[in-house]
């Protein structure tokens, strides 16, 4: 398979903007305690992740749980950022694949509800 980047970067844009924005909206409007906050920002950053990963599996041509795959570490590569400037821990950081692996999946599953593989890459699979 050859890596498209440029949907890839793509990609990445859609569920960072999603999680980003749609994080951000859920939590402006929450009116609960500050401590449930954080709770709330996961729970929607999760719920917008997995429609950002479901987008990307339906936009995807070909192979789409590899190219799902290379963008969930893109974007997990891209989230180091969060240590270097605001200081979050490592470990936290480190530990971010689990739930980005887990919103790939889900997605990239629901992905397959709007989008059927394409009749070439179905033959493609059959062949191997």
């Amino acid at each position: 398979m050859k890596i498209q980047w440029r949907n890839v970067i793509r990609d990445v844009v859609i569920i960072a903007l999603f999680t980003l924005v749609g994080g951000g909206f859920v939590v402006s409007i929450w009116g609960g305690q500050k401590d449930q906050t954080r709770i709330v920002f996961a729970v929607s950053n999760i719920l917008f992740g997995i429609i950002g990963f479901t987008i990307s599996g339906c936009l995807a041509k070909v192979d789409r749980f590899k190219h799902l795959f290379i963008v969930a570490i893109s974007l997990w590569i891209l989230t180091l950022f969060n240590v270097l400037i605001s200081g979050a821990p490592f470990i936290s950081w480190f530990l971010a694949i689990i739930p980005i692996l887990i919103m790939m999946g889900v997605g990239g599953a629901l992905s397959f509800l709007f989008v059927r593989p394409s009749k070439s890459s179905e033959s493609k699979a059959e062949n191997h």
